[in-house]
């Protein structure tokens, strides 16, 4: 039984997301208040017992835990050769739109989606091509027509699946549909899939099983980061079935310096992999049962704001729309003035691009206190507008 109620304390730890004021409450930023589980802190402390950090190498244990994963939880057959190291998903997303683009070509997105995506696109000199998911009866879906067009101009597609922040780990039907427009226009899928495991019901499907063509035109983001809570170790992979695009990729990480390893990021790899499930099974129930308080409590007390439908993440998307007018123009506003009024901190949905002006999204891998602490700081600020 692990421990998720404690407060845990992270101030002066110099995390990024508890960069705030002593009686401030950050509920932004995709991280957990929750402790490691112990048997990746234990992994990791062997390492540094040890005292020397030295330069390492990746073991096969890496990979075949990888694989281990991804076949025992999801089915999906990962051969060693597919997987590429590097030392993160972002800089991995970078370098293959820096290495299969050229400058001024369109990279297709969904907005609203997670904002380091644009910067991705418009620090290579690419142009950012928004295919806008529809918000209808409280959940989103594909524009498909939209999809097919944008396509047309597109050289890369950013798949975020499941969706930061609408929250939402979408079908097989929806998935193939757009692994079939895109190998139709010949474009390429960055498939993001950090959030794949923080989902009900394993309803996640990697993107590249659903046939040998859409794998075919796919590279898949996979890290531990999110599911296990270690953003700061630097771990991910990329999966590519493509012989031919897995050799350019291979040469583009090289010469970009990111497929190199941190003995610890590995190690917690391993360990994570290897034995985390017990840990995340019980994390995913808490932070469901974090859900169902907020949701709760938003509907019996702030008849004012909705929630998304949502099936993955611990990202909840606030449907503030009813508030927008005189007072707040848009979501930024919104989150401004709760964090100056009542110390809560949220993200703006204007970060997140196109669809995103009336919504905020709240952080709720955190302990029921902290929970609780967030609906009486949220009701209370509604309430004084």
């Amino acid at each position: 039984m692990y421990d998720f109620d404690s407060n845990v304390n992270r101030f002066d730890k110099y995390s990024l997301k508890w960069n705030v004021e002593r009686e401030e409450l950050p509920m932004w930023v995709a991280d957990m208040d929750f402790r490691v589980c112990t048997e990746i802190v234990d992994s990791m402390r062997d390492i540094l017992n040890h005292g020397i950090f030295g330069y390492s190498y990746i073991p096969d244990e890496y990979y075949e835990s990888i694989i281990s994963w991804w076949r025992n939880r999801y089915h999906y057959e990962i051969k060693r050769e597919y997987i590429l190291h590097s030392c993160g998903v972002v800089p991995s997303i970078s370098t293959i739109i820096n290495t299969l683009s050229n400058k001024g070509d369109g990279i297709l997105v969904q907005p609203p989606v997670y904002h380091v995506f644009y910067r991705c696109i418009k620090d290579n000199d690419r142009v950012v091509i928004n295919n806008p998911l529809i918000y209808e009866n409280n959940t989103y879906r594909v524009d498909f027509d939209d999809l097919e067009n944008k396509l047309k101009h597109s050289k890369i597609m950013i798949l975020c699946n499941p969706h930061n922040p609408v929250s939402k780990a979408f079908d097989k039907d929806t998935l193939r549909k757009i692994g079939e427009l895109c190998v139709k226009h010949n474009v390429i899928v960055i498939s993001d899939e950090i959030h794949c495991d923080i989902t009900k019901d394993f309803s996640y499907t990697p993107f590249a099983s659903l046939s040998d063509e859409i794998a075919n035109i796919t590279i898949s983001a996979f890290s531990p980061h999110k599911t296990f809570n270690i953003a700061d170790l630097h771990v991910s992979c990329l999966v590519i079935h493509n012989k031919a695009l897995r050799e350019i990729m291979e040469k583009s990480l090289r010469i970009n310096h990111i497929a190199t390893s941190n003995i610890l990021g590995i190690t917690a790899s391993i360990a994570a992999y290897g034995h985390g499930r017990l840990w995340l099974n019980e994390m995913l129930g808490y932070i469901w049962g974090n859900e169902a308080m907020v949701r709760d409590f938003v509907s019996t007390h702030i008849s004012n704001i909705s929630i998304a439908k949502s099936n993955a993440t611990y990202l909840l998307w606030l449907d503030c729309g009813n508030l927008m007018g005189d007072r707040f123009n848009n979501s930024s506003d919104l989150a401004t003035y709760l964090r100056k009024e009542t110390g809560l901190y949220v993200s703006s949905g204007l970060d997140f691009g196109l669809g995103g002006e009336n919504f905020l999204r709240l952080n709720i891998a955190t302990s029921k206190d902290r929970i609780r602490d967030c609906l009486n700081r949220l009701k209370n600020g509604i309430e004084a507008i």
